[in-house]
């Protein structure tokens, strides 16, 4: 099933719920996206990633670009609730320090 995202919100947080697959063909579409609805005065960026079935490297490098993006902007970034197998990807490829993640949305 190819990601589907849904956007709020929520005092000053941009908080992306995507769902289904993340691969290599929808990172392009799914970052322009995210970036497009930052906004200058948020003060958060968060990707909830509790219905995420499937996450490639691809996936990863945007989740880096993102980060990189939200920091540029002075807007922090966090990935919410990623599974075992995303959290081990994270960590595989030395990104564990870089990444923050969280397992739920007022954790972060």
């Amino acid at each position: 099933m190819p990601a589907t995202t849904q956007l709020e919100r929520l005092d000053g947080t941009l908080i992306v719920r995507i769902c289904g697959e993340i691969d290599q063909d929808q990172c392009t579409e799914l970052g322009c996206t995210i970036r497009d609805e930052l906004r200058t005065d948020d003060r958060a960026l968060l990707l909830n990633l509790a219905e995420v079935t499937f996450c490639g490297s691809a996936a990863l490098a945007l989740f880096v670009q993102l980060q990189d993006h939200a920091v540029r902007s002075s807007t922090q970034f966090a990935l919410i609730n990623p599974s075992a197998i995303i959290k081990a990807m994270i960590a595989v490829c030395g990104l564990g320090d870089s990444l923050r993640t969280w397992s739920d949305t007022e954790a972060a």
